[in-house]
């Protein structure tokens, strides 16, 4: 029994010496991301593709690429050119019922960081009946 204690003390003790001269991780900055899903009807396959500018202090999004159900939507850089900082990892496609009649929702979104307030906002690329609307943006509280 006292060599079995020995032995789990010589396993924890190594743990922690060796926890103690790990390097630090470091995120990869993504400048590129691709997604899809099956966002059901009456969207289908739904597929988008994020690309960035690879400057670290001043990124920001150079292309995005969207296909709804096979069809490529255009998305003019009026949506996208004005976002800095975009958080790549933070994009997913959402959808939602039509409340008024008018049709589901697509959304691609992605959240950005304002470095000087420390908040994040989420971007929404907006998509209905066939059609790429304006953006919306919201701030975090």
């Amino acid at each position: 029994m006292t060599r079995l204690i020995r032995i789990a003390a010589l396993v924890f003790v190594g743990f922690v010496c060796g926890g103690a001269f790990a390097s630090e991780e470091e995120f990869v900055a993504l400048h590129k991301v691709s997604l899809s899903g099956d966002a059901g009807k009456p969207f289908g396959e739904v597929h988008a593709t994020i690309e960035t500018t690879k400057d670290r202090q001043d990124r920001r999004i150079k292309s995005i690429t969207l296909t709804v159900n096979g069809k490529e939507v255009a998305v003019p850089k009026e949506q996208f050119s004005d976002l800095k900082h975009p958080l790549l990892r933070t994009a997913e496609f959402r959808t939602e019922g039509g409340r008024d009649n008018q049709g589901p929702w697509l959304y691609l979104t992605f959240q950005l960081a304002k470095p000087e307030t420390g908040s994040l906002s989420r971007v929404y690329l907006r998509f209905r009946n066939g059609k790429l609307l304006e953006r919306s943006i919201h701030d975090s509280q």
